[in-house]
């Protein structure tokens, strides 16, 4: 049992978020949902520009608390944590680690699918891979091959992608197990990841612990459903492959009981379609294993093409094709191969496999971009033109290749066939299949034909037929002819008998070994070909080992009795059908002419009867018997009974063919050279084509690039319009009026309350802030900016405006982020203490005047304005008095004694002085007192004591 303390010293699962144009936004949302206690490693992988820098780290920080880093080589994914790719480089997982390379520049590089394709190797069957929003297909090969190795698929919903083309790429694989929008997905990994199995550690048991009552018996109840459903006996496949499959749809599920599940797969047609799609894993790629193809290339195909001397096509079977990519990669293989040599041979590939969806997309021919990682950059540009932003097989390739749904096990095998290949497609079965399925492949090799098997597969049955040619890559060279199989066809599938122990026999075999022994021999020595047909014309069994009448014709593969055997035969075969259908018994036909492959003439006549049995349809019977050749003297003799006017009409038929064929060889040449003015003018064509597409992958790229920039910049306005707003809500909050000035002290922003000392409006912003009114009495002001400017200390000083309003200016320098320049804040406060200060002169009766260093007049009381305004001085109350001199209205004398004070040199001074009006005589003491502020210098009183200088 495995406990659960070897179960918390596995690594933790991998989830790979892959994105690219648009993935912004959705990467925010899939961590704004993703709890931080799933117990998995997050790897973001981004297309990125060399020259980029990603601000990554920072926004998904602000979105989730795991801890977040830059990948490098060697690092070991921990579980809880956010890893993030780095500008420039590709990453993988190697045993365990992650490596860190730099992308090649001027190569396609697809980040997405070399990460999931490495945890594919590292067996990472636990791994979830995330496409989300991006152009092109990056991420489509990667799914697949974590899928074959039991990896979750989760792709979003392409509606709610910026850019669809990446989560509909993946989608069109088949492989994706949930399609959702970005805020999703992370609950459904949550599901999956807890919806894990415990695996006994007994080799004899693959079935959870959980499963309620005799999980086999469900097992076969599964693979009775999948049997009726879609006529595969997975009871033939190895159990280990198939449970474990099976276990992955069930986590997908959230189911882990095999009962329920059974169940499901009985009510819901879709799951059973689900996984039929799962237990037929379509891992395939162009050119896979690139040094076998350059074995197959020097030793195979080459060989074929300088030992073919038949009329015929050099004819190629690729069984268990998958998607299609393995029968393409020999067509090409071929095709380059003859037009190297300028050979006029033809080929044929029948490619087969027993699943019709993958059939379907082979038989397209569309593939992504990505392959371009798989093929040579000629071959592409050879081989495939552009599709609707994917790469199509092109036509020459595409009319080559034969597709057909077609079972290995079940299945009668193709015959005459100068290469088989079938790779990777064995392991799946159980022995005994294996050993079924490789008398058919060796059956349909001709001699001097090769066979080609996966690196993990073995020539376990026919081997003396064949030599080895390459015993690492398994190629091996048919030296003579094998014999068909004898247990052709009869593979098959008994409801309610599924079980899975090792020696599942494959099918009940009544007769002792010498009776099977007998019984070939007497077939072989007495049997000639005999065909089963049934109703609908379809041969279901073929008996004999003489199939040399047996062929295939270009098209799709089916067996149709039409279809296997030579024109000739074929119609009069199914003319005797036909007369069998309305007089029954047993018919002979004529007798027909044929020569085989070695030109040797024969008389064929076939023998027909029909079977009945209960109330199934007819079937027939047709055995082809070859007869004997009459002697050349009966041909010369029937040949001389030929009358003279036979004779003339033959001469005449001969003379009209040979007009219409030069008539026709004149058509052909005139066709023939406005082909090749059209082959030169799509050659040209194609040659702009290839420029476009080249130019688009660029621009395609630098979009990518541009949408991801763009992206980060829409975050980043949507940050400064959030911190505007908080600027223009506090601004109106405080109460504060606030300026702000560059380094040239042109206006930059203003907080309302500003308006009510500087004169600004919307329209000022830019402005030269000594263009703008301001009512403060404060000449140094323009001088002390140009010193905080230049200085790094905070200046504050109190002001008053014209009206005695005092504030306290604030003006602080700051620095522009990523900048050179500076700015400067000015900030003006109300001041309190001066409005308490003015209040307390105001109602003193004596003239009070405050002074700053400069004798510039700063304070006033009420008693001294009123003062001024009695007598008239005109100068002092057009200018407001305020930030007057006050020394220009005293005499020398006076004046000189105010500006000691004023200078330090005296601290307090008092002197009587007459100032008489025009109605009175009037007598002031005047008193000026030094004061140690930092904005006032000396406080001057005037005092009327002109009652007591007359009482005097």
């Amino acid at each position: 049992m495995g406990s659960s303390k070897n179960q918390h010293q596995l690594p933790p699962p991998i989830v790979c978020v892959g994105a690219s144009a648009g993935g912004l936004e959705a990467i925010e949302r899939f961590f704004q949902s993703c709890p931080n206690d799933l117990g998995a490693s997050y790897v973001v992988i981004q297309h990125l520009s060399s020259h980029y820098k990603s601000m990554m780290d920072d926004l998904i920080n602000r979105y989730s608390n795991m801890k977040v880093k830059i990948i490098k080589t060697g690092d070991i994914p921990l579980k809880n944590q956010i890893y993030l790719i780095e500008a420039g480089t590709v990453i993988r997982l190697i045993n365990g680690a992650f490596h860190v390379d730099k992308k090649i520049e001027g190569e396609l590089t697809l980040p997405i699918d070399i990460f999931l394709q490495s945890l594919a190797d590292d067996k990472r069957g636990q791994s979830t891979a995330v496409i989300l929003s991006g152009t092109g297909c990056d991420g489509s090969r990667g799914v697949v091959a974590l899928n074959a190795v039991g990896g979750f698929v989760i792709v979003q919903s392409p509606a709610q992608s910026g850019f669809d083309g990446m989560p509909k790429s993946a989608i069109s694989t088949g492989v994706v197990d949930s399609v959702l929008g970005a805020e999703a997905i992370p609950l459904q990994i949550k599901k999956y990841l807890s919806a894990d199995f415990i695996r006994s550690s007994s080799k004899e048991s693959f079935f959870p612990e959980l499963a309620v009552g005799n999980p086999q018996e469900h097992y076969a109840r599964i693979i009775d459903k999948l049997y009726v459903e879609f006529g595969i006996n997975f009871a033939l496949y190895k159990d280990a492959t198939v449970i474990r499959r099976i276990e992955r749809r069930m986590q997908v599920k959230h189911i882990t009981d095999y009962k329920k599940y059974a169940e499901v797969i009985e009510k819901d047609p879709t799951e059973a379609l689900s996984l039929r799609k799962e237990l037929l894993i379509p891992v395939t790629n162009f050119f896979r294993d690139p040094e076998i193809f350059n074995t197959i290339k020097s030793q195979v195909i080459e060989n074929l093409i300088d030992s073919h001397c038949g009329s015929g096509d050099i004819r190629v079977w690729v069984a268990g094709c998958a998607t299609g990519e393995e029968a393409y990669s020999y067509a090409m293989l071929l095709e380059s191969a003859l037009r190297k040599r300028k050979s006029q041979l033809n080929f044929k590939v029948f490619a087969t496999d027993v699943n019709p969806s993958i059939i379907d997309i082979a038989s397209k021919g569309i593939y992504p971009e990505s392959i371009k990682r798989e093929v040579h950059k000629d071959i592409a540009e050879l081989y495939f033109v552009a599709h609707d932003g994917q790469l199509k097989v092109n036509q020459n390739i595409r009319q080559r290749v034969v597709f057909a749904v077609h079972n290995l096990l079940t299945d009668a095998p193709f015959t005459k066939m100068n290469l088989v290949s079938c790779r990777n497609t064995l392991i799946y079965f159980k022995n005994d299949a294996q050993k079924e399925a490789l008398k058919k492949l060796a059956f349909s090799v001709q001699p001097n034909g090769f066979l080609v098997l996966g690196k993990s597969e073995s020539l376990i049955a026919y081997d003396d037929y064949f030599e080895v040619t390459d015993r690492k890559h398994k190629i091996f060279k048919c030296t003579k002819r094998a014999p068909a199989s004898l247990s052709s066809g009869y593979i098959q599938h008994h409801k309610n008998n599924v079980t899975t122990s090792a020696d599942y026999s494959i099918a009940t075999k009544q007769n002792s070994e010498i009776e099977l022994i007998a019984d070939a021999q007497i077939k072989k020595c007495f049997i000639p070909l005999t065909l089963l047909v049934d109703h609908s014309q379809e041969v279901i069994h073929i008996y004999g080992e003489d199939t040399s009448l047996l062929e295939l014709k270009p098209g799709s593969v089916n067996y149709q009795l039409a279809n296997l055997l030579p024109g000739k035969i074929a119609s009069v075969a199914v003319a005797l059908l036909y007369r069998l259908n309305k007089k029954g018994g047993v018919i002979t036909s004529d007798t027909v002419k044929w020569k085989d492959e070695n030109t040797q003439l024969h008389d064929i006549q076939i023998k027909g009867w029909m079977i009945h049995h209960g109330d199934m349809p007819s079937h027939y019977v047709l055995a082809i018997v070859k007869i004997a050749q009459p002697s050349d003297a009966k041909s010369e003799t029937s040949h001389s009974e030929l009358n003279q006017s036979a004779l003339d009409k033959i001469t005449q038929l001969q003379l009209e063919l040979t007009a219409t064929r030069e008539s026709l060889q004149s058509t052909i040449e005139e066709f023939e050279t406005t082909n090749e003015e059209l082959q030169a003018t799509n050659e040209e064509l194609m040659a702009s084509n290839e420029e476009l597409q080249g130019s688009n992958e660029e621009l395609q790229s630098v979009n990518e690039d541009l949408n991801a920039v763009n992206a980060e910049y829409h975050e980043k306005v949507s940050i400064l319009n959030r911190i505007n707003a908080d600027l223009d809500a506090m601004s109106l909050s405080t109460g504060i009026a606030t300026i702000f000035v560059d380094d040239a002290l042109r206006l930059t922003r203003f907080t309302p309350d500003a308006s009510l000392i500087f004169k600004v409006r919307d329209q000022d912003l830019g402005r030269p802030l000594d263009e703008i009114v301001n009512t403060l009495n404060y000449d140094s002001f323009f001088e002390d900016i140009n010193e905080t400017l230049t200085s790094e200390t905070t200046k504050e000083v109190e002001v008053i405006n014209n009206v005695g309003q005092g504030y306290l200016m604030r003006i602080v320098k700051y620095r522009i982020p990523s900048s050179e320049k500076l700015g400067v804040a000015i900030s003006l406060i109300e001041s309190y203490g001066y409005r308490t200060n003015q209040k307390i002169i105001d109602a003193l009766p004596h003239h009070i005047v405050v002074l700053d260093k400069q004798g510039d007049i700063q304070m006033v009381n009420e008693a001294w304005k009123k003062f001024v305004r009695t007598n008239q001085h005109d100068a002092i109350q057009r200018n407001s008095w305020l930030g007057e001199r006050y020394t220009d209205y005293c005499d020398h004398e006076l004046s000189l004694d105010i500006n000691s004070v004023l200078n330090g040199k005296c601290a307090r001074l008092k002197k009587v002085y007459p100032c008489h009006s025009s109605n009175e005589k009037r007598w002031f003491v005047m008193e000026v007192q030094a004061l140690d502020h930092d904005g006032y210098s000396a406080v001057i009183s005037h005092t009327n004591i002109t009652d007591f200088k007359e009482r005097q």
